[in-house]
């Protein structure tokens, strides 16, 4: 009897997804580049699936599928030829089926699965992604908790477990302590003043290997300060914080951006750590010619003689079309050869520095 209804609640909940409203969208994003070291070059395509299940529930997978050249440290090594599950959970709006969203203004959303973990970033205000946090991420099983304060704040927790968690020990030989699972927890919101908006975040990291290690991120940031006609700043202040082994190091960054008229972006960003006060500085412009075409130009100075061999340390000028679905964007990219890799100032996600040294990139993005 027990196997009876057992099997009968599984064909329902198969039944009941099968009927759910489907959609199906992802990209296709293509990367070369052609440096003074070689070249590189990568496809990657995903695929996402949304599951609209009831009015409150919702189930998202996506597949990813890398293929390309990789070159870690600098080296070659075999074409990447990567096929996997980037991410496959469920969602409840819980504060809509209990009623909390509508009577209290208290908005909750559940999340169990496999899923990605990171700091939000929300007061990155820079071209390049210069003035974030520096916090690491991952992507495992386990389960987030979203609490919306009428929208005003946002709260949040995510908690990871490995395969071996399950387990109760950890992958060490024989080990007995206690399992430290990874947790996430932060706080997030913005508030109209009147002359700006405030953003704020707050980011705890609890790392897995032990309970005195962790990562914090602190950031505030006003923009949309009005000086002039058409004329307005922003500004924001980052800070990340490592515990690790004992030992505290920290990152701290300042932005400031210039605005005219949603046709020209201006950012400044100042960045150091417990050593160097100021370490390094990023400038950058961002010319919004036509709906459909940008140019942006970016330089690098290294402050800091110790990490920086040059001071003019790189450059990055490219073009950017928008045509529909597509996006293209072709550039130039040019870093000091002597400053070591993974100390460049420019770069953004798609620009290789691993050894590759200075060249020409092209990069093209297809929404599906």
């Amino acid at each position: 009897m027990k196997k009876i209804i057992v099997l009968a609640a599984a064909l329902a909940m198969v039944g009941g997804v099968v009927m759910a409203d489907l959609t199906i969208g992802g990209r296709v994003d293509t990367r070369m580049f052609n440096g003074d070291e070689g070249s590189f070059s990568q496809v990657d395509t995903r695929l996402q699936m949304n599951w609209q299940i009831d009015e409150y529930t919702q189930a998202d997978v996506r597949m990813r599928w890398d293929v390309g050249d990789e070159k870690p440290d600098g080296q070659d090594t075999d074409d990447v030829y990567n096929f996997r599950l980037d991410r496959a959970h469920a969602t409840v709006d819980l504060g809509g089926f209990l009623g909390t969203k509508e009577d209290m203004g208290l908005g909750i959303i559940f999340n169990a699965g496999y899923n990605l973990a990171e700091a939000k970033n929300t007061i990155d205000i820079d071209t390049y992604g210069w003035g974030g946090f520096e916090m690491s991420d991952w992507a495992m099983v386990g389960m987030q908790l979203h609490l919306d304060l009428m929208g005003m704040a946002n709260l949040w927790t995510a908690v990871g477990m490995k395969a071996v968690h399950w387990e109760g020990e950890t992958q060490e030989a024989g080990a007995e302590e206690d399992v430290n699972f990874p947790v996430f927890l932060g706080v997030d919101g913005s508030q109209d003043l009147g002359f700006a908006t405030l953003g704020y975040e707050a980011v705890l990291h609890l790392l897995e290997g032990d309970d005195d290690d962790f990562e914090l991120g602190l950031g505030f940031s006003l923009t949309s300060i009005e000086v002039a006609p058409d004329i307005s700043l922003s500004t924001a202040v980052a800070l990340t914080l490592f515990e690790d082994d004992a030992d505290t190091d920290t990152i701290h960054k300042f932005t400031l951006g210039v605005h005219y008229a949603d046709m020209v972006d201006t950012y400044m960003v100042l960045g150091g750590d417990e050593d160097e006060f100021l370490g390094a500085m990023g400038i950058s412009t961002a010319v919004k010619l036509n709906d459909m075409v940008s140019a942006v130009v970016g330089i690098g100075l290294g402050l800091d003689d110790d990490v920086y061999e040059d001071t003019f340390d790189s450059f990055d000028v490219s073009v950017n079309l928008n045509l529909a679905a597509m996006t293209l964007r072709v550039g130039y990219f040019w870093q000091e050869e002597d400053n070591g890799i993974g100390n460049t100032v420019v770069g953004d996600e798609f620009v290789p520095t691993d050894g590759l040294g200075s060249g020409i990139y092209v990069r093209a993005r297809v929404n599906l």
